[in-house]
Protein backbone atom coordinates (compact mmCIF):
# COMPACT_ATOMS: atom_id res chain seq x y z
CA UNK A 1 0.00 0.00 0.00
CA UNK A 2 2.99 2.73 0.78
CA UNK A 3 4.24 1.64 -2.37
CA UNK A 4 1.30 2.03 -4.11
CA UNK A 5 0.95 5.31 -2.64
CA UNK A 6 4.55 6.60 -3.35
CA UNK A 7 3.81 6.16 -6.96
CA UNK A 8 1.01 7.94 -7.14
CA UNK A 9 2.70 10.63 -5.27
CA UNK A 10 5.63 10.87 -7.62
CA UNK A 11 2.80 11.30 -10.92
CA UNK A 12 1.26 14.60 -8.80
CA UNK A 13 -2.03 12.24 -7.73
CA UNK A 14 -2.50 13.36 -4.16
CA UNK A 15 -6.66 12.29 -3.67
CA UNK A 16 -5.68 8.59 -5.13
CA UNK A 17 -2.86 8.66 -2.80
CA UNK A 18 -4.75 9.82 0.12
CA UNK A 19 -7.23 7.33 -0.34
CA UNK A 20 -4.63 4.34 -0.91
CA UNK A 21 -2.90 5.35 2.44
CA UNK A 22 -6.49 5.40 4.23
CA UNK A 23 -6.77 1.87 3.90
CA UNK A 24 -3.65 1.11 5.98
CA UNK A 25 -4.71 -0.28 9.23
CA UNK A 26 -2.32 1.78 11.04
CA UNK A 27 -0.50 4.97 10.80
CA UNK A 28 3.08 5.59 11.87
CA UNK A 29 5.62 8.70 10.79
CA UNK A 30 5.96 7.72 7.71
CA UNK A 31 2.19 7.57 6.61
CA UNK A 32 1.93 11.20 8.10
CA UNK A 33 4.75 12.41 6.15
CA UNK A 34 3.00 11.08 2.63
CA UNK A 35 -0.39 12.34 3.63
CA UNK A 36 0.94 15.69 4.00
CA UNK A 37 2.26 15.69 0.87
CA UNK A 38 -0.37 14.66 -0.95
CA UNK A 39 -2.52 17.18 0.77
CA UNK A 40 0.22 19.62 -1.16
CA UNK A 41 0.10 18.43 -4.92
CA UNK A 42 -3.69 18.66 -4.00
CA UNK A 43 -3.17 21.91 -2.78
CA UNK A 44 -5.29 21.40 0.17
CA UNK A 45 -4.77 23.37 3.33
CA UNK A 46 -2.45 21.41 5.86
CA UNK A 47 -2.78 21.95 9.76
CA UNK A 48 -0.32 24.88 10.55
CA UNK A 49 1.12 22.76 13.51
CA UNK A 50 2.24 20.09 10.58
CA UNK A 51 5.48 18.22 9.84
CA UNK A 52 6.62 20.86 7.76
CA UNK A 53 6.06 23.60 9.50
CA UNK A 54 8.55 26.76 9.68
CA UNK A 55 11.27 24.66 7.92
CA UNK A 56 11.04 27.01 4.71
CA UNK A 57 14.45 28.61 5.91
CA UNK A 58 16.02 25.00 6.23
CA UNK A 59 19.21 24.59 3.53
CA UNK A 60 17.74 21.02 2.17
CA UNK A 61 14.53 20.09 0.34
CA UNK A 62 12.60 20.71 3.34
CA UNK A 63 12.58 23.98 2.35
CA UNK A 64 10.82 23.50 -0.63
CA UNK A 65 7.57 21.34 0.31
CA UNK A 66 7.45 23.42 3.67
CA UNK A 67 7.15 26.07 1.71
CA UNK A 68 4.00 24.19 0.19
CA UNK A 69 2.83 23.02 2.82
CA UNK A 70 2.15 26.45 4.77
CA UNK A 71 2.70 29.79 2.18
CA UNK A 72 0.92 32.06 4.38
CA UNK A 73 3.81 31.32 7.06
CA UNK A 74 7.08 31.48 4.62
CA UNK A 75 9.31 34.13 6.00
CA UNK A 76 12.41 33.78 5.82
CA UNK A 77 13.15 30.93 2.57
CA UNK A 78 16.41 29.55 1.38
CA UNK A 79 15.82 30.56 -2.19
CA UNK A 80 18.72 28.48 -3.48
CA UNK A 81 17.54 25.23 -1.25
CA UNK A 82 14.15 26.03 -2.64
CA UNK A 83 15.46 26.29 -6.26
CA UNK A 84 18.11 23.18 -6.32
CA UNK A 85 15.19 21.00 -5.02
CA UNK A 86 12.45 22.39 -7.63
CA UNK A 87 14.81 21.32 -10.36
CA UNK A 88 15.55 18.05 -8.83
CA UNK A 89 12.01 17.25 -9.09
CA UNK A 90 10.45 15.24 -12.19
CA UNK A 91 9.35 16.83 -14.94
CA UNK A 92 5.71 16.69 -14.66
CA UNK A 93 5.70 17.88 -10.69
CA UNK A 94 7.82 20.96 -11.94
CA UNK A 95 4.88 21.51 -14.56
CA UNK A 96 2.22 20.75 -12.06
CA UNK A 97 3.70 22.87 -8.83
CA UNK A 98 5.52 25.39 -10.27
CA UNK A 99 3.13 28.27 -11.41
CA UNK A 100 1.62 27.67 -8.00
CA UNK A 101 4.98 28.20 -6.66
CA UNK A 102 6.07 31.39 -8.29
CA UNK A 103 2.75 32.97 -7.69
CA UNK A 104 3.01 32.36 -3.87
CA UNK A 105 6.20 33.63 -3.74
CA UNK A 106 5.43 36.45 -6.27
CA UNK A 107 3.21 37.64 -3.83
CA UNK A 108 4.97 38.11 -0.87
CA UNK A 109 7.13 39.93 -2.94
CA UNK A 110 10.59 37.47 -3.56
CA UNK A 111 9.90 38.22 -7.17
CA UNK A 112 13.84 36.66 -8.41
CA UNK A 113 12.53 33.11 -6.63
CA UNK A 114 9.79 33.48 -8.45
CA UNK A 115 11.15 34.05 -11.76
CA UNK A 116 13.82 31.31 -10.82
CA UNK A 117 10.64 28.66 -10.67
CA UNK A 118 9.32 29.62 -13.67
CA UNK A 119 12.66 29.10 -15.81
CA UNK A 120 13.44 25.50 -14.49
CA UNK A 121 9.37 24.82 -15.53
CA UNK A 122 10.48 26.34 -19.43
CA UNK A 123 13.50 24.26 -18.96
CA UNK A 124 11.42 21.63 -18.68
CA UNK A 125 8.52 21.55 -21.33
CA UNK A 126 7.70 23.18 -24.48
CA UNK A 127 4.48 23.62 -23.70
CA UNK A 128 3.03 26.42 -21.83
CA UNK A 129 -0.21 26.26 -20.53
CA UNK A 130 -2.74 29.25 -18.55
CA UNK A 131 -1.06 28.71 -15.30
CA UNK A 132 2.27 29.27 -16.37
CA UNK A 133 1.19 32.30 -18.37
CA UNK A 134 -0.73 33.57 -15.44
CA UNK A 135 2.14 33.60 -13.03
CA UNK A 136 4.57 35.06 -15.20
CA UNK A 137 2.00 38.18 -15.82
CA UNK A 138 1.67 38.68 -12.17
CA UNK A 139 5.56 38.77 -11.91
CA UNK A 140 5.38 41.06 -14.77
CA UNK A 141 2.70 43.11 -13.39
CA UNK A 142 5.13 43.24 -9.97
CA UNK A 143 8.23 44.46 -11.38
CA UNK A 144 5.91 46.81 -13.52
CA UNK A 145 6.19 45.54 -17.13
CA UNK A 146 2.43 46.25 -17.95
CA UNK A 147 2.33 45.73 -21.46
CA UNK A 148 4.08 42.14 -21.00
CA UNK A 149 1.52 41.64 -18.84
CA UNK A 150 -1.39 42.47 -20.31
CA UNK A 151 -0.50 40.68 -23.31
CA UNK A 152 -0.40 37.61 -21.02
CA UNK A 153 -3.27 37.96 -19.57
CA UNK A 154 -5.09 38.46 -22.74
CA UNK A 155 -3.75 35.05 -23.65
CA UNK A 156 -4.93 33.41 -20.83
CA UNK A 157 -8.73 34.63 -21.09
CA UNK A 158 -9.02 33.69 -24.62
CA UNK A 159 -7.92 29.79 -23.75
CA UNK A 160 -11.10 29.64 -21.42
CA UNK A 161 -9.44 27.26 -18.87
CA UNK A 162 -10.34 27.43 -15.15
CA UNK A 163 -7.74 30.04 -14.82
CA UNK A 164 -9.62 32.39 -17.04
CA UNK A 165 -11.76 33.94 -15.17
CA UNK A 166 -8.83 34.88 -12.43
CA UNK A 167 -6.85 36.66 -15.67
CA UNK A 168 -9.90 38.45 -16.43
CA UNK A 169 -9.82 40.17 -13.13
CA UNK A 170 -6.21 40.98 -13.34
CA UNK A 171 -6.87 42.02 -16.71
CA UNK A 172 -9.61 44.55 -16.05
CA UNK A 173 -7.78 46.20 -12.63
CA UNK A 174 -5.04 46.60 -15.13
CA UNK A 175 -6.47 48.43 -17.47
CA UNK A 176 -8.25 49.96 -14.92
CA UNK A 177 -5.32 51.15 -13.37
CA UNK A 178 -3.22 52.09 -16.31
CA UNK A 179 -6.14 53.92 -17.83
CA UNK A 180 -5.63 51.80 -20.59
CA UNK A 181 -9.01 51.22 -23.34
CA UNK A 182 -11.07 48.30 -22.84
CA UNK A 183 -12.28 46.18 -25.67
CA UNK A 184 -16.20 46.96 -25.96
CA UNK A 185 -16.81 42.93 -25.27
CA UNK A 186 -14.88 42.90 -22.18
CA UNK A 187 -18.03 43.73 -19.94
CA UNK A 188 -20.05 40.88 -21.22
CA UNK A 189 -17.42 38.52 -21.21
CA UNK A 190 -17.05 39.19 -17.50
CA UNK A 191 -20.70 39.40 -16.66
CA UNK A 192 -20.95 36.03 -18.30
CA UNK A 193 -17.84 34.78 -15.77
CA UNK A 194 -19.45 36.54 -12.68
CA UNK A 195 -22.83 34.75 -13.44
CA UNK A 196 -21.51 31.52 -14.08
CA UNK A 197 -19.04 31.71 -10.83
CA UNK A 198 -21.15 33.55 -8.68
CA UNK A 199 -21.29 31.36 -5.92
CA UNK A 200 -17.46 30.30 -6.19
CA UNK A 201 -14.18 31.89 -4.39
CA UNK A 202 -14.38 34.72 -7.50
CA UNK A 203 -17.78 35.82 -8.06
CA UNK A 204 -17.57 38.41 -6.06
CA UNK A 205 -14.50 39.97 -7.18
CA UNK A 206 -16.10 38.82 -10.69
CA UNK A 207 -19.12 41.16 -9.88
CA UNK A 208 -16.73 43.76 -9.18
CA UNK A 209 -14.56 44.25 -12.25
CA UNK A 210 -18.02 43.04 -14.24
CA UNK A 211 -19.17 47.15 -13.02
CA UNK A 212 -15.50 48.54 -12.98
CA UNK A 213 -15.51 47.66 -16.96
CA UNK A 214 -19.00 49.04 -17.86
CA UNK A 215 -17.83 52.16 -16.23
CA UNK A 216 -14.71 51.99 -18.46
CA UNK A 217 -16.81 51.47 -21.83
CA UNK A 218 -19.21 54.44 -20.50
CA UNK A 219 -21.62 52.25 -19.47
CA UNK A 220 -22.15 53.83 -16.02
CA UNK A 221 -26.08 53.35 -15.56
CA UNK A 222 -25.30 49.74 -16.20
CA UNK A 223 -22.09 49.91 -14.16
CA UNK A 224 -23.91 51.20 -10.87
CA UNK A 225 -26.82 48.49 -11.35
CA UNK A 226 -23.91 45.71 -11.47
CA UNK A 227 -22.45 47.45 -8.17
CA UNK A 228 -26.34 47.12 -6.68
CA UNK A 229 -26.09 43.11 -7.31
CA UNK A 230 -22.71 43.20 -4.85
CA UNK A 231 -25.06 43.18 -1.76
CA UNK A 232 -24.30 39.74 0.01
CA UNK A 233 -22.83 39.87 3.64
CA UNK A 234 -19.06 39.60 3.65
CA UNK A 235 -19.27 41.59 -0.15
CA UNK A 236 -18.62 44.90 1.67
CA UNK A 237 -14.78 45.00 0.91
CA UNK A 238 -15.79 44.30 -3.06
CA UNK A 239 -18.51 46.47 -2.62
CA UNK A 240 -16.71 49.54 -1.77
CA UNK A 241 -13.53 48.97 -4.03
CA UNK A 242 -15.72 48.94 -7.22
CA UNK A 243 -17.89 51.67 -6.13
CA UNK A 244 -14.57 53.83 -6.14
CA UNK A 245 -13.30 52.45 -9.09
CA UNK A 246 -16.56 53.72 -11.22
CA UNK A 247 -17.20 57.03 -9.42
CA UNK A 248 -13.46 57.63 -10.12
CA UNK A 249 -13.80 56.98 -14.16
CA UNK A 250 -17.41 58.59 -13.65
CA UNK A 251 -15.29 61.74 -12.71
CA UNK A 252 -12.69 61.09 -14.71
CA UNK A 253 -14.57 60.22 -18.41
CA UNK A 254 -18.33 61.64 -17.86
CA UNK A 255 -20.36 64.35 -19.30
CA UNK A 256 -21.84 66.97 -16.85
CA UNK A 257 -25.09 65.13 -17.24
CA UNK A 258 -24.09 61.88 -16.18
CA UNK A 259 -22.25 63.23 -13.66
CA UNK A 260 -24.43 65.08 -12.25
CA UNK A 261 -26.90 62.52 -12.51
CA UNK A 262 -24.77 59.86 -10.16
CA UNK A 263 -23.18 62.33 -7.93
CA UNK A 264 -26.25 64.67 -7.32
CA UNK A 265 -27.82 61.87 -5.27
CA UNK A 266 -24.46 61.10 -3.22
CA UNK A 267 -24.45 64.37 -2.03
CA UNK A 268 -27.92 64.26 -0.32
CA UNK A 269 -27.97 60.57 1.02
CA UNK A 270 -24.19 60.17 1.70
CA UNK A 271 -23.81 56.10 0.46
CA UNK A 272 -20.95 54.04 0.14
CA UNK A 273 -17.02 54.57 1.85
CA UNK A 274 -15.47 56.81 -1.19
CA UNK A 275 -11.71 57.35 -0.91
CA UNK A 276 -10.26 61.25 0.66
CA UNK A 277 -8.70 61.42 -2.67
CA UNK A 278 -11.97 60.76 -5.05
CA UNK A 279 -13.84 62.95 -2.30
CA UNK A 280 -11.26 65.98 -3.40
CA UNK A 281 -12.32 65.37 -7.13
CA UNK A 282 -15.81 64.60 -7.14
CA UNK A 283 -16.34 68.28 -4.72
CA UNK A 284 -13.88 70.01 -7.33
CA UNK A 285 -15.86 69.21 -9.94
CA UNK A 286 -19.41 70.05 -8.44
CA UNK A 287 -17.57 73.43 -7.30
CA UNK A 288 -16.88 73.95 -10.57
CA UNK A 289 -20.01 73.25 -12.17
CA UNK A 290 -21.50 75.64 -9.51
CA UNK A 291 -23.01 73.37 -7.22
CA UNK A 292 -21.28 74.57 -4.33
CA UNK A 293 -23.64 73.56 -1.59
CA UNK A 294 -23.62 69.79 -2.99
CA UNK A 295 -19.61 69.67 -3.38
CA UNK A 296 -19.68 71.18 0.54
CA UNK A 297 -22.23 68.17 1.16
CA UNK A 298 -19.84 65.38 -0.30
CA UNK A 299 -17.15 66.74 1.69
CA UNK A 300 -19.62 66.78 4.83
CA UNK A 301 -20.05 63.39 4.62
CA UNK A 302 -16.90 62.58 5.72
CA UNK A 303 -15.91 64.79 8.32
CA UNK A 304 -15.46 62.18 11.07
CA UNK A 305 -12.23 61.11 8.69
CA UNK A 306 -8.99 63.50 9.95
CA UNK A 307 -9.09 66.62 7.24
CA UNK A 308 -5.95 66.92 5.24
CA UNK A 309 -4.76 70.37 4.21
CA UNK A 310 -6.10 69.65 0.58
CA UNK A 311 -9.79 69.17 2.20
CA UNK A 312 -9.72 71.77 3.96
CA UNK A 313 -8.82 74.47 1.74
CA UNK A 314 -11.73 73.48 -0.71
CA UNK A 315 -13.80 73.50 2.19
CA UNK A 316 -12.53 76.92 2.22
CA UNK A 317 -13.00 77.78 -1.78
CA UNK A 318 -16.59 76.04 -1.35
CA UNK A 319 -17.00 78.59 1.37
CA UNK A 320 -16.47 81.27 -0.39
CA UNK A 321 -18.58 80.31 -3.60
CA UNK A 322 -21.65 79.87 -1.21
CA UNK A 323 -20.70 83.86 0.07
CA UNK A 324 -19.35 82.32 3.50
CA UNK A 325 -16.55 84.61 3.61
CA UNK A 326 -16.44 83.77 7.82
CA UNK A 327 -16.51 79.62 6.89
CA UNK A 328 -14.08 80.05 5.08
CA UNK A 329 -12.03 81.96 7.51
CA UNK A 330 -12.43 78.94 9.64
CA UNK A 331 -11.41 76.41 7.70
CA UNK A 332 -8.04 77.83 6.79
CA UNK A 333 -7.35 78.69 10.52
CA UNK A 334 -3.33 77.92 11.81
CA UNK A 335 -3.00 77.09 8.16
CA UNK A 336 0.50 78.65 7.09
CA UNK A 337 0.68 77.52 3.55
CA UNK A 338 0.44 80.46 0.33
CA UNK A 339 -2.80 78.71 -0.85
CA UNK A 340 -3.98 79.48 2.57
CA UNK A 341 -3.04 82.86 3.09
CA UNK A 342 -4.36 83.94 -0.64
CA UNK A 343 -8.22 82.14 1.16
CA UNK A 344 -7.67 84.92 3.87
CA UNK A 345 -7.05 87.55 1.67
CA UNK A 346 -9.88 86.84 -0.52
CA UNK A 347 -12.42 86.51 2.71
CA UNK A 348 -11.23 89.51 3.97
CA UNK A 349 -12.05 91.13 0.55
CA UNK A 350 -15.41 90.05 0.78
CA UNK A 351 -15.65 91.43 3.87
CA UNK A 352 -14.44 94.82 2.64
CA UNK A 353 -11.59 94.36 4.66
CA UNK A 354 -9.01 95.59 0.96
CA UNK A 355 -6.29 96.54 3.43
CA UNK A 356 -5.80 93.40 5.60
CA UNK A 357 -6.33 91.26 2.52
CA UNK A 358 -3.24 93.09 1.15
CA UNK A 359 -1.44 92.60 4.28
CA UNK A 360 -1.82 89.51 4.21
CA UNK A 361 -0.92 89.06 0.39
CA UNK A 362 1.98 90.75 1.12
CA UNK A 363 3.28 88.05 3.83
CA UNK A 364 2.22 85.28 1.31
CA UNK A 365 4.58 86.94 -1.03
CA UNK A 366 2.17 88.31 -3.56
CA UNK A 367 2.80 91.62 -4.35
CA UNK A 368 0.94 92.17 -7.47
CA UNK A 369 -2.50 91.31 -6.05
CA UNK A 370 -1.90 92.64 -2.91
CA UNK A 371 -0.96 95.93 -4.71
CA UNK A 372 -4.29 96.04 -5.84
CA UNK A 373 -5.89 95.40 -2.85
CA UNK A 374 -3.80 97.89 -0.85
CA UNK A 375 -5.23 100.68 -3.14
CA UNK A 376 -8.82 99.53 -3.24
CA UNK A 377 -8.07 100.08 0.81
CA UNK A 378 -6.74 103.09 0.25
CA UNK A 379 -3.34 101.97 1.81
CA UNK A 380 -1.96 103.84 -1.12
CA UNK A 381 1.64 104.60 0.96
CA UNK A 382 1.87 101.59 1.60
CA UNK A 383 2.12 99.88 -1.94
CA UNK A 384 4.66 96.73 -2.75
CA UNK A 385 6.77 97.71 -5.14
CA UNK A 386 6.30 95.10 -8.45
CA UNK A 387 7.40 94.41 -11.74
CA UNK A 388 3.82 96.10 -13.44
CA UNK A 389 4.20 100.68 -12.19
CA UNK A 390 0.67 100.41 -12.87
CA UNK A 391 -0.29 100.19 -9.11
CA UNK A 392 2.17 102.81 -8.62
CA UNK A 393 0.93 105.75 -10.89
CA UNK A 394 -2.92 104.71 -9.60
CA UNK A 395 -2.14 104.85 -6.13
CA UNK A 396 -0.44 108.23 -6.94
CA UNK A 397 -3.15 109.47 -9.27
CA UNK A 398 -5.32 108.28 -6.37
CA UNK A 399 -3.85 110.37 -3.70
CA UNK A 400 -3.74 113.27 -5.63
CA UNK A 401 -7.49 113.18 -6.29
CA UNK A 402 -8.31 112.61 -2.73
CA UNK A 403 -6.77 116.29 -1.62
CA UNK A 404 -9.83 118.37 -0.81
CA UNK A 405 -10.27 121.81 -3.01
CA UNK A 406 -8.84 124.35 -0.72
CA UNK A 407 -10.64 127.95 -1.32
CA UNK A 408 -9.68 131.47 -0.38
CA UNK A 409 -12.63 132.73 1.39
CA UNK A 410 -11.13 135.98 0.96
CA UNK A 411 -11.22 135.64 -2.98
CA UNK A 412 -13.39 137.50 -4.94
CA UNK A 413 -16.23 135.57 -5.99
CA UNK A 414 -14.57 134.96 -9.69
CA UNK A 415 -11.55 133.76 -9.03
CA UNK A 416 -13.10 131.15 -6.47
CA UNK A 417 -15.39 130.15 -9.58
CA UNK A 418 -11.84 130.04 -12.14
CA UNK A 419 -10.69 127.69 -9.15
CA UNK A 420 -13.40 125.30 -8.90
CA UNK A 421 -13.38 125.63 -12.55
CA UNK A 422 -9.36 124.23 -12.53
CA UNK A 423 -9.67 121.85 -10.37
CA UNK A 424 -12.83 120.29 -12.29
CA UNK A 425 -10.56 120.04 -15.61
CA UNK A 426 -7.50 118.51 -12.90
CA UNK A 427 -10.23 115.86 -11.65
CA UNK A 428 -11.57 114.81 -14.66
CA UNK A 429 -8.07 114.40 -16.60
CA UNK A 430 -7.16 112.22 -13.25
CA UNK A 431 -10.21 110.10 -13.56
CA UNK A 432 -9.28 109.45 -17.56
CA UNK A 433 -5.95 108.88 -16.88
CA UNK A 434 -7.06 106.19 -14.37
CA UNK A 435 -9.61 104.69 -16.87
CA UNK A 436 -6.70 104.42 -19.32
CA UNK A 437 -4.58 102.52 -17.16
CA UNK A 438 -6.82 100.32 -15.99
CA UNK A 439 -7.56 99.27 -19.37
CA UNK A 440 -3.87 98.55 -20.44
CA UNK A 441 -4.10 95.38 -21.80
CA UNK A 442 -2.46 92.49 -19.51
CA UNK A 443 -4.48 91.36 -16.68
CA UNK A 444 -4.65 93.74 -12.75
CA UNK A 445 -5.06 91.54 -10.01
Amino acid sequence: MTTLAKTYLHFGFGPEARAVLGLLPERDQKTDVLLVLADVLDDRRVAPDGLFTGQSGCPSGLALWSALAQPDQVEETDADAVLQSFSHLPRHLRQQLGPRLSRQFNGLGQHDLASGILRAVDRSTDTIGPSHDLAAAEIETATGHTEAAVEKMEKVVATDSEFSPEALIKLIDAHEAKRRPLRPDMPELAGAYAAEHRLGELGTDLLRVHAVSLAMVGRFDEAFQALAGISDPGTEVARDSGTNSVLDLLTDNADDVTFLTFVLPRAKSGGTAVSAPLDIRIAERLLALGFAEQAYAILDHAKSRPLSEKDRLLRAEIALANGLPHRAMIEVLNLTSREASEIRARAMRANGDFETAGQVLLEAERPEIAARNLWLGDAWDRLPTTEDPRYTRLAELSAQLAKQIETDDASPPLADARTLLDDSLSTRSGIDEILGVLQVPGRLE
